[in-house]
């Protein structure tokens, strides 16, 4: 994915150039090598971080945008700024206006095709039985119910709860899916190859999550805790939304 948008100043800017040098139409002026070369090297830099930035080739944004117009257009008006301001200071490279608009132009429909074509992928990957997330959950109650529900209600990455992992004392209340004791959690990779798992506690007890964290920091695989905070606000550090869901890593 990386090397796909890392690859798309290379062939717009390339398609520009041949269209205002080789095509025929417009007027023909002296080709110099090295200052187009250098404008090239300079976008490609500028492009692979401004798309870094904005978190643009990993699959978390990609599936979390609508149409992708506003972050294309974002990322190719970044990079021309940068890149234009950048000319601006050092004037020993010149360029055709010509070609740097239409390698801009050329840079917003390739990478917005990019954009439709990656979220293809995905859906393709994980419309088979080996690309679903197949996710444990710690916790058996009414809210990770809903987290469940949360999570297999993502349109685009499908989830798998796998299984359901009550709580010490706990009463559980899922009757749709399989549910393990707390004494069994080496089973979450072996027995039900979990890829992740998801604490869902209510922020109130916070006592009883911090004992499960640090019951789980053995486990082979990444554990999150999915915050139940109500209408209030909390800005920890670490936090992010996973496919609708407002999560803090703790591993």
């Amino acid at each position: 994915m990386r090397l796909a948008f890392l690859s798309v100043p290379a062939a717009t800017f390339g398609a520009a150039m041949l269209i205002r040098f080789k095509a025929g139409l417009f007027s023909q002026v002296s080709l110099q090598g090295y200052s187009y070369a250098a404008s090239l090297s300079v976008v490609t830099v500028v492009w692979a971080l401004v798309v870094e930035y904005l978190q643009l080739n990993r699959v978390e944004t990609l599936v979390q945008l609508q149409t992708g117009i506003r972050t294309a257009a974002r990322a190719t008006l970044w990079t021309a700024i940068i890149v234009l301001a950048l000319s601006f200071f050092y004037r020993g490279t010149n360029f055709s206006h010509i070609f740097f608009v239409l390698g801009s132009f050329l840079t917003f429909a390739i990478s917005l095709g990019l954009i439709h074509i990656l979220r293809f992928a995905v859906r393709v990957v994980t419309g088979t039985p080996n690309g679903r997330l197949r996710f444990a959950i710690l916790g058996a109650d009414d809210f990770a119910l809903r987290v469940a529900q949360t999570l297999r209600a993502t349109p685009l990455v499908p989830c798998e709860v796998a299984c359901f992992v009550a709580l010490p004392n706990q009463v559980p209340a899922v009757t749709d899916c399989p549910v393990i004791e707390w004494s069994q959690l080496h089973q979450l990779a072996d027995v039900f190859h979990c890829r992740e798992a998801l604490i869902a506690v209510p922020f109130t007890s916070s006592a009883e999550l911090q004992q499960i964290v640090n019951s789980v920091q053995w486990l082979c695989i990444p554990t999150r805790v999915v915050l139940d905070i109500g209408d209030g606000v909390l800005v920890p550090d670490r936090i992010f939304d996973f496919y609708g869901l407002r999560k803090h890593e703790v591993l």
